[in-house]
C-alpha cells in the first residue's frame, strides 16, 4: 500500500484530469450507476460472454467510474455522455482506461479485498 499513489493523473482528450481513488459513498455510486446503466442487467451481460457484452460492459464501466470520480469529463464531453460517444471519440478513452486508470484502481481494489 505504501507504493500506491492516492492520486492518478489522466489526460483525456487533450485535457489533465486529476483522479483520486473513490472514497466508500463513490464506490457505491459507482456500483449504483453500473446497474442503472445496463438496466439492472451487468450480471447478465456479463455472463452472456459475447465480444458485444463485453463491449457493453466495458462502455459501461467507464461511464459509470468516470461519472463518478471525473464529473468535469462528462460535462464537457460533446454529445454530454459517454454512451453518446461515437467510437474513435470512446476508443481514445476506453486506451486511457485500459492502459492508465484500470491498473491504478486496480491495485487499490486489491488492498480494499485484502
Amino acid at each position: 500500500m505504501e507504493n500506491l499513489q492516492e492520486k492518478i493523473d489522466l489526460v483525456i482528450k487533450g485535457k489533465k484530469y486529476e483522479v483520486t481513488f473513490p472514497n466508500v459513498g463513490q464506490l457505491r455510486k459507482i456500483a449504483s450507476n453500473k446497474a442503472l446503466l445496463s438496466n439492472g442487467m451487468y450480471r447478465s451481460i456479463y455472463t452472456m460472454a459475447t465480444e458485444e457484452g463485453d463491449q457493453a460492459l466495458k462502455v459501461i464501466d467507464v461511464e459509470a467510474i468516470f461519472s463518478v470520480l471525473i464529473p468535469d469529463l462528462i460535462t464537457e464531453l460533446k454529445p454530454g455522455s459517454i454512451g453518446d460517444l461515437g467510437l474513435k471519440d470512446f476508443k481514445e478513452i476506453e486506451k486511457v482506461y485500459d492502459e492508465q486508470f484500470t491498473p491504478w484502481f486496480d491495485a487499490w481494489m486489491k488492498v480494499l479485498k485484502s
